[in-house]
């Protein structure tokens, strides 16, 4: 807002004493940072004239020092910046007029007045326009030559338009100390034609001690420089506070330019009648009073902007992070800063995006801070989201700012190599390829750099943060494995928002990144870590790092850290001391953060390729403990990981049947296999999709136990029908993805007490055909029992009797012998429950004692017995043991052969008899 006078002559804005000038021409003044210099001053106003009322002959008063109070400027030392009005032959061109004692000390180029005749008329309504005068030494120190000058550029305008006196100013008023620069802005005393008419308006007024920038080729003050204070040109735009900035660090990109040097010593932003009327200069307070000088009504008032927009960038800024996302569970601050006018008041709303309203007790209200021209919000938000931020001005809101979708809640990283990485990839381009769409009520993020490596070992190319905005309902068009392990978090964690922090990198080893070694195939600037506040440029990786580029996108803070199945994790505990202190010093504002590790079971390999495979699981199991010896609580043992997806080296024969113990290998469709020439490929749509939800519940179980985070298992196997039927109790709904229906072939039955299984193809473990019966099987409405029904209505299994076993997934995850391709293995795990972690009720099972389902050890094979035992009972009975008169309720709770599962549950009345 600017002011505006509104009754001619009523009300000036005045200073307590009249600025005076210093003495040019002395021993120099310390000006922009140095001693010494010669140099003068300049003053500037944006100012907007009516469009009526400059009918008489005089000048009118805009910014200067009337001597007797009265608008007179006839008076000694006196000075003054007017504006002819429409009767004089200079016809709204700019005048200055300095006074020193009785001599007029700028004759100007038309008379005493010291008229700007040559400069461009300036239009009335409705335009804008930069005025500005000032007194320049455009010698040297040594050798001063002083020149009076005016300059006028319409607002947007690139043509400024100005002019230098032909004479120089007087010596006396040089030398003098006694002038007054200024004492009022406005002129409400004196006769008709020194009056301010009604209508005009002004903001932004400045007196600038030192010199403004010089054109040295066109001898004039530089035009680009106006241009840029009036928002035009082609050069960057400025206020004075930043034109001066530059000037006095010689950045000024102009042409011909002596930069000059300067203080922006007065200020005032005439925005209001309140705050308007401070000083934001260096010099001093020097606040401006409205003086009344006679009885009319009106005075002066706020009135719209008309300086340029960039001066308040059209309204206050905000400054938008790459990733809007708060940590800490609603604990820790949203902290956003921005950019205002300077020294204008802003105020700040926290809103919920899905009705606008205003978060408790975040409504409008101050910010955490301001000044200058920056201002900063620190506000604690509850869990939740999308908030929309929105800034203000106070003393001019519909000049506001907004910024959507924050969200608050838990930020997960997830570190390893390429099990983990590939999981949220999507596919080959990172496409959603299964359509998956975001729950309802689900938001998140995913947070990646677009380039790991920093390009190849010859070409940097700097990596940039990517964020992939999983919203409620939507269907992103990538990282479907992000969006199902969204999905999965909410479904226990509803409106509860997640950050998914891929941190993870392909091919690596723990020791890489303790190490802080070159990234693999990548730039030797790039390292994995990175050292602690370095930031990538543009040519090179400027020390900075993979941790080190998260870590600070993310405010150093974390609320957990997961890892999967890690290949190459270090065996030696020192190496993993290191890696976890080198995080915490980057993750700094979390250096506690745990980390959930879900240690490898069986590996996809046939069963005589296992050999490293127990110690791998060890190093898991070792990396726990030794970060709750440093920190109780702090490793999590997460359910053990049971790979799922083919890897494609389906041929034992061939190749020993070994493959890269991969959840998500081959991401190329189509890809053929190592032999046989077979598609195995489809991108690893469904893996992806399967890992992504297990790893969704066992986040959610971390933080909440009583979630379930394994999958299904037998926990009890029973017949009440001589075995024409077997109900096995699984202990967990089994829930298929995009709703196949549960495959058969993930149950298997034993005729000989565990020592061998056959499956519902009628195939054994070495997949030859055995006098087993074919079976289907079928789940309860629950998902939480199956019923296995024989083919043959159940006569070998009456027989077999006591010895008659079953178990859930025994094959896990089904070999490459058993599933030679990708495609058609992926097909088969759409039947099994896709959150594949198992209970954690043990970690090394002796060998006598194999509880299949699926938790069978480290192999398929092995001494002792697997699979549960098939009890023979009746059917479910109610029997009562106590006894009473009359009539009572009473619970009835039929429950399952494990003695903890409850089938069903009713309240009946009974009645003694």
């Amino acid at each position: 807002m600017a002011i505006q006078v509104q009754t001619q002559g009523a009300t000036d804005l005045r200073l307590s004493a009249a600025i005076i000038k210093p003495g040019y021409a002395g021993a120099g003044r310390s000006i922009g940072g140095q001693t010494g210099q010669l140099m003068g001053h300049w003053r500037a106003m944006f100012v907007r004239l009516p469009g009526s009322g400059f009918t008489l002959n005089g000048a009118y008063v805009m910014l200067g020092s009337d001597g007797n109070s009265g608008g007179n400027f006839a008076a000694g030392d006196d000075t003054s910046l007017r504006i002819f009005g429409t009767g004089s032959v200079n016809t709204l061109r700019p005048s200055a007029r300095y006074r020193s004692g009785s001599t007029e000390a700028f004759a100007g180029t038309a008379g005493a007045e010291g008229q700007f005749a040559g400069i461009a008329a300036m239009s009335a309504t409705p335009s804008v326009w930069l005025v500005i005068e000032g007194v320049t030494n455009t010698g040297s120190n040594a050798s001063p030559v002083w020149r009076g000058w005016g300059a006028v550029c319409q607002v947007g305008s690139a043509a400024p338009s100005s002019q230098v006196a032909a004479t120089a100013i007087a010596s006396a008023w040089i030398s003098g100390t006694t002038g007054a620069l200024l004492r009022q802005i406005f002129a409400a005393a004196g006769t008709g034609s020194t009056r301010t008419p009604v209508g005009v308006a002004m903001e932004q007024v400045a007196l600038a001690a030192g010199d403004f920038p010089w054109d040295t080729a066109n001898n004039r003050p530089h035009h680009d420089a106006i241009a840029a204070l009036a928002g035009g040109g082609a050069n960057p735009f400025h206020t004075y506070a930043s034109l001066v900035a530059a000037q006095n660090a010689g950045t000024l990109p102009y042409a011909n330019c002596d930069q000059g040097r300067g203080n922006l010593d007065y200020h005032w932003t005439l925005r209001t009648l309140t705050a308007g009327l401070a000083n934001s200069g260096t010099a001093g307070t020097a606040t401006l009073a409205q003086q009344d000088w006679n009885a009319l009504t009106g005075g002066l008032v706020d009135t719209g902007d008309i300086a340029p927009t960039h001066w308040y960038g059209g309204a206050p800024a905000i400054t938008n992070p790459a990733v809007k996302f708060t940590s800490g569970r609603g604990t820790r601050a949203t902290v956003v800063a921005g950019t205002r006018n300077d020294g204008a008041a802003v105020e700040r709303r926290w809103e919920r995006m899905s009705d606008s309203t205003a978060v408790a007790g975040l409504d409008w209200g101050a910010p955490a801070s301001q000044s200058g021209t920056a201002w900063q919000v620190s506000d604690t938000l509850p869990v939740g989201g999308p908030y929309r931020l929105r800034v203000r001005y106070v003393a001019d809101p519909g000049l506001s700012a907004s910024s959507d979708d924050w969200l608050v809640g838990t930020a997960l990283c997830i570190n390893g190599q390429s099990g983990m990485e590939l999981i949220f990839e999507g596919g080959t381009a990172g496409g959603n390829n299964l359509n998956i769409a975001v729950a309802s009520g689900a938001q998140g993020l995913l947070v990646k750099l677009n380039n790991q490596s920093g390009g190849t070992a010859a070409t940097y190319a700097q990596p940039s943060l990517t964020v992939s905005r999983l919203a409620s309902g939507a269907t992103p068009a990538n990282n479907h494995g992000a969006v199902l392990f969204l999905n999965e978090w909410n479904a226990a964690n509803p409106g509860h928002p997640l950050l998914i922090c891929n941190m993870a990198i392909n091919g690596t080893a723990m020791a890489d990144w303790a190490n802080n070694t070159t990234v693999n195939s990548g730039h030797a600037s790039w390292t994995f870590l990175g050292t602690i506040g370095a930031v990538a440029g543009p040519s090179s990786g400027n020390a900075s790092g993979v941790v080190e580029a998260y870590a600070a996108a993310l405010n150093r803070h974390i609320d957990a850290h997961m890892m999967m199945w890690t290949p190459n994790m270090s065996s030696d505990s020192a190496v993993r001391a290191s890696y976890v202190a080198a995080i915490d010093a980057r993750f700094s504002n979390a250096a506690s953060a745990p980390f959930i590790v879900m240690p490898p079971w069986r590996g996809h390999r046939e069963p005589g390729d296992l050999s490293s495979l127990v110690s791998k699981r060890q190093e898991h199991l070792d990396f726990v403990a030794q970060l709750n010896a440093a920190l109780a609580g702090r490793g999590v043992l997460g359910p053990y990981w049971a790979d799922t997806v083919m890897d494609g080296k389906p041929n034992p024969a061939t190749d020993g049947g070994t493959g890269s113990l991969h959840c998500a290998f081959n991401n190329a469709a189509g890809a053929l296999a190592n032999t046989g020439g077979s598609p195995v490929s489809d991108e690893n749509q469904v893996g992806q999709a399967r890992l992504g939800r297990s790893l969704g519940r066992v986040l959610a179980w971390h933080w909440d136990r009583t979630i379930k985070a394994h999958g299904p298992r037998v926990l009890a196997a029973w017949s009440d029908n001589g075995r024409a039927t077997v109900q096995i109790e699984l202990g967990r709904a089994c829930r298929t993805l995009n709703g196949a229906a549960i495959s058969a072939n993930q149950f298997w039955v034993s005729l000989t007490g565990g020592t061998s299984f056959g499956r519902a193809d009628g195939q054994s473990e070495t997949l030859t055909a055995t006098g087993n019966p074919n079976f289907t099987v079928a789940l309860d409405a629950t998902g939480t029992r199956a019923i296995l029904t024989p083919a043959d209505g159940g006569t070998a299994w009456a027989a077999a009797g006591a010895n008659l076993r079953v178990d859930y997934a025994r094959r896990w995850p089904f070999g490459p012998t058993d599933l030679p391709d990708e495609r058609n293995s992926e097909r088969a795990l759409d039947g099994i429950l896709y959150d594949d972690q198992t209970h954690r009720g043990g970690t090394n099972f002796s060998a006598g004692v194999r509880p299949g389902n699926p938790c069978q050890g480290s192999n398929r094979t092995g001494a002792g017995l697997a699979g549960v035992a098939v009890a023979t009972r009746g059917p479910a009975r109610l029997v009562a043991t106590e006894r009473w008169t009359g009539t009572r309720n009473v619970t009835v709770r039929m429950m399952a052969a494990d003695g903890v599962t409850v089938l069903r549950e009713r309240a009946l009345p009974i009645v003694a008899a």
